[in-house]
């Protein structure tokens, strides 16, 4: 029997779902199954009979019916993309807090935590993210706009050195930071634990580590007029991957900002 094609496992997959996740994590019996999904012996019979021509499930004589080969990681991707779906589904009902260009960021999605502006706390992303960056040890990322309250994080954090800052901007980034908070950016260039490096590379939203180690966590930020609009944090081990390559790939195309850029 011919194996079924990608199309027929989604399809499959999504009519079963349920079957799949009850049988994700022990063998069941079908009066088990007709129990724990509240339906009839016949759905049962219909559904199982699917998963087995699909080589998704297999019955065990001492156990009843388990996942197979195939099946263990058909469930587990589709529960994944699942929670991703939830994830961008819940950020596109915020509009403007979708952070633009990262729609495609799969790793950024699975298990993040959506923070959006609300009417009656138009601030609560920056609030949140401000609260993450005071508490954090370490702190590199990227940053398209100037925010006052991010030059007053960065310049306690240079004039106490409670925490390693490494930033890369955009060239009209830089130039803000030096003509409008002359004061705060000569402080925090003479601090060692602050380092600043330009980039003529642009993203359109904001990106930013905290921590070290099993502290770790990133975000995503997106940004209007108004301010930040709402913020991605995700501490799994793919967002942080993901993130970490995007930001080195940022810092690799910048130039540390007192080494001069080299001339052609």
């Amino acid at each position: 029997m011919p194996s079924p094609t990608t199309e027929e496992i989604i399809d499959l997959v999504t009519r079963r779902w349920d079957v799949l996740e009850s049988l994700s994590d022990r063998a069941l019996s079908k009066p088990e199954l007709e129990a724990t999904l509240g339906v009839s012996r016949s759905t049962v019979d219909r559904a199982i009979g699917e998963l087995e021509a699909a080589s998704m499930v297999v019955r065990d004589p001492s156990s009843g019916y388990r996942l197979t080969e195939l099946g263990r990681p058909v469930y587990r991707l589709c529960k994944r993309t699942r929670r991703c779906l939830d994830a961008v589904t819940e950020a596109h009902s915020h509009g403007s807090a979708v952070p633009s260009g990262a729609n495609g960021e799969l790793p950024m999605y699975d298990g993040a935590r959506l923070v959006s502006s609300e009417p009656h706390v138009p601030d609560k992303p920056l609030q949140h993210l401000l609260d993450t960056m005071r508490e954090a040890e370490s702190l590199r990322g990227y940053t398209p706009v100037v925010l006052q309250q991010y030059v007053e994080v960065c310049h306690k954090h240079a004039t106490r050195r409670e925490a390693d800052v490494e930033l890369v901007v955009p060239p009209q980034v830089h130039q803000c930071l030096r003509t409008t908070y002359p004061d705060e950016y000569r402080r925090a260039r003479r601090a060692s634990c602050v380092r600043l490096h330009e980039t003529s590379a642009s993203l359109p939203f904001g990106l930013l580590l905290f921590g070290e180690g099993a502290d770790r966590t990133c975000a995503l930020v997106s940004y209007s007029k108004a301010g930040a609009t709402g913020v991605l944090f995700n501490d799994t081990a793919s967002a942080i991957g993901w993130a970490t390559q995007t930001y080195r790939e940022l810092k690799a195309d910048s130039t540390p900002v007192d080494q001069p850029k080299a001339t052609q």
